[in-house]
C-alpha cells in the first residue's frame, strides 16, 4: 500500500519535473502569486521577511503543480491566461489553507507595517 502510494507520488513529481510551462502560463501563475501571497501574508502574524517569501515560495509551486495536473483540461471559450488562473486558484486555496493553519494568523495590518 505505502509502496503504490510513493510510486504515484514519484510518477506525479517526475511529470513535472519535465514539464515545461508556456510562457504566458509560467506569467500569469507568477502574477498571480504575486497578489496572493501579498493578500495571504496580510493575514499573518510575524516578520513579512519570512512569510511573504514562504507564501510566495509555496503558492507558485502550487499554482504551477496545479496547471500541470490540469494540462490536458480545456475550457470551451476560455484562453491560456484565463484557464491558468483557474488551475492556479484551485492549487491555491489548498495551499493557502494549510499556510493559514500552520502560520499564526494576527491582527489585519497594512502592507507596511
Amino acid at each position: 500500500m505505502i509502496e503504490q502510494i510513493l510510486d504515484v507520488l514519484w510518477g506525479f513529481y517526475s511529470g513535472f519535473s519535465m514539464w515545461t510551462a508556456s510562457w504566458v502560463t509560467l506569467a500569469t501563475v507568477l502574477g498571480f502569486t504575486a497578489c496572493s501571497s501579498f493578500v495571504m501574508t496580510s493575514f499573518t502574524a510575524g516578520s513579512r521577511m519570512f512569510t511573504m517569501p514562504l507564501c510566495f515560495i509555496l503558492l507558485f509551486v502550487a499554482g504551477l503543480f496545479s496547471n500541470y495536473l490540469g494540462r490536458d483540461i480545456h475550457f470551451s471559450g476560455a484562453n491560456e491566461m484565463q484557464s491558468a488562473i483557474v488551475f492556479a486558484v484551485a492549487g491555491q486555496i489548498v495551499v493557502g489553507f494549510l499556510l493559514l493553519l500552520l502560520l499564526k494568523t494576527g491582527t489585519s495590518r497594512g502592507p507596511c507595517g
